[in-house]
């Protein structure tokens, strides 16, 4: 599967991206608007573009300060 995905990224992307914009439609029918918006940054977040936040260090965390 694995070898699959790696030989055809384009094909596995763009069936992903399909599957997340159905999601997002069906999201935005039952008035789940932020379901919407999160299908709609992920699906800009595969395509090239957003890039996906940057998780802080443990450094920077609050928790981690005390």
């Amino acid at each position: 599967m694995v070898q699959d995905l790696i030989s055809d990224r384009r094909r596995h992307v763009s069936e992903q991206i399909y599957a997340l914009n159905e999601c997002a439609r069906r999201a935005i029918e039952c008035e789940q608007f932020s379901a919407a918006v999160g299908a709609f940054r992920v699906i800009g977040e595969i395509g090239g573009m957003l890039r996906a936040p940057l998780k802080p260090s443990d450094s920077q965390r609050p928790e981690a300060r005390t």
